[in-house]
């Protein structure tokens, strides 16, 4: 199956034919570099430039601070955990995306004294977010979401595939079928986890 077939944008088509992938078989044979695991960790648990991750509930006004042309600060405070966390962003001047009252869902670093300095956020709830995630090398233009959503259509498809092992194998040997490989590979499960991984606390 070509991959214009599937039903993905133009401007993602155009990046996978760059990187010289045209099936969806070519697609499913770009494998992630390693897995992200989101998981939970309490605030009181959480140590000076560790990795976190947490939902929170932004509780002031967003203020904007320039640094010079091209460079900004964004700083409000939000409230998670019981405790009220002091976020900075930089380069994201958008204070009206920072709502007083919306939750949000904040990755960065933990500074101490309850100071987070974020790398990104989004406004999906956490529990949808934990977990294991893969992560793909990426060409310039192409995003980590572009290519879980790409992946994620192409494995509506997995099940056209050909089964290049004999079944023979497959039931002496007890190997995964094709498919199932494929789904695990790119979005596996807890319990089928066996590599190392780099751990976000939240």
């Amino acid at each position: 199956m070509q991959i214009n077939e599937l039903k993905i944008t133009s401007r993602r088509l155009g990046l996978l034919v760059k990187m010289n992938i045209l099936t969806v078989e070519d697609l499913l044979k770009y494998y992630p570099l390693r897995y992200d695991t989101v998981q939970t960790l309490p605030y009181a648990s959480w140590n000076e430039k560790e990795n976190v991750v947490f939902q929170g509930l932004i509780c002031s006004a967003a203020r904007v601070i320039r640094l010079s042309k091209n460079r900004s600060m964004t700083k409000f405070k939000v409230m998670s955990w019981n405790e009220e966390l002091n976020i900075t962003l930089f380069n994201r001047p958008w204070p009206s995306q920072f709502g007083f009252g919306k939750t949000i869902t904040i990755y960065g670093q933990y500074q101490g004294n309850n100071n987070v300095l974020a790398s990104t956020y989004n406004f999906k709830p956490l529990d949808q977010q934990l977990g294991l995630h893969p992560v793909y090398p990426l060409i310039e233009g192409l995003k980590q979401s572009d290519i879980q959503a790409i992946m994620k259509e192409a494995l509506k498809h997995v099940d056209i595939l050909p089964q290049r092992v004999p079944q023979r194998y497959v039931d002496k040997y007890k190997l995964l079928d094709i498919s199932t490989a494929y789904k695990w590979i790119h979005f596996r499960k807890m319990k089928a986890a066996a590599c190392s991984h780099s751990y976000i606390k939240i």
